[in-house]
């Protein structure tokens, strides 16, 4: 059988479900909370994935914003381009 509908059920690549795996169970913690290890080598192991796909873009690291999934990157996409049209001066004809 050839499955084909890739679109909302893509199959995890086992590369990547080894390191997920390793954050929801060995690396889980906040890597806003810098006071303690957990914290601290969470936010390594972010720093490091988006110095990793930043380099593959050839994007500045800080450029990258990793979210929970498409409807809060389509959100910040929408909200970005209002925030935009609007300072530029002319938000109805460059957004409708």
């Amino acid at each position: 059988m050839i499955f084909l509908d890739n679109n909302s059920t893509t199959p995890l690549d086992k590369i990547v479900e080894t390191k997920m795996m390793d954050a929801l169970t060995i690396n889980y913690g906040n890597p806003h909370s810098n006071f303690h290890k957990f914290g601290v080598d969470a936010k390594k192991s972010l720093e490091k994935s988006r110095a990793i796909v930043s380099d593959f873009f050839k994007v500045e690291d800080e450029n990258v914003i990793f979210t929970s999934g498409a409807t809060e990157s389509n959100n910040m996409i929408i909200q970005g381009a209002a925030i935009k049209a609007k300072n530029d001066g002319n938000a109805r004809n460059k957004i409708f």
